[in-house]
């Protein structure tokens, strides 16, 4: 067995047309890391489109605590959660929900 992940995502506008998709190899690392990876590109692309209201929805839950822990720099996604909150702070509104 590897911890190889992989991860990806769609924008859609709020009629579910489709503005952009991703999917991205991240090798070797833990599902969670690669969901926040998978976050973190969804929200750049998100922003870079022009979209400023945006629902972004993770099917981790335990992803979501961390990136809503905000400033908690000490765990081992430290880096990547704070670039993810980062771009949360940028002038728009981000809602992030769970999502099977």
């Amino acid at each position: 067995m590897t911890n190889r992940a992989a991860g990806g995502g769609l924008i859609r506008d709020c009629l579910g047309r489709c503005h952009g998709a991703f999917a991205a190899n991240y090798g070797n690392c833990s599902i969670t890391r690669a969901e926040l990876k998978a976050a973190e590109f969804g929200l750049s692309m998100a922003w870079s489109l022009g979209f400023r209201k945006v629902h972004l929805c993770l099917d981790s839950s335990i992803a979501i605590n961390i990136i809503k822990k905000k400033n908690d720099a000490a765990n081992k996604h430290g880096l990547l959660t704070l670039e993810i909150n980062r771009l949360l702070a940028l002038d728009w509104d981000v809602q992030i929900s769970h999502f099977f």
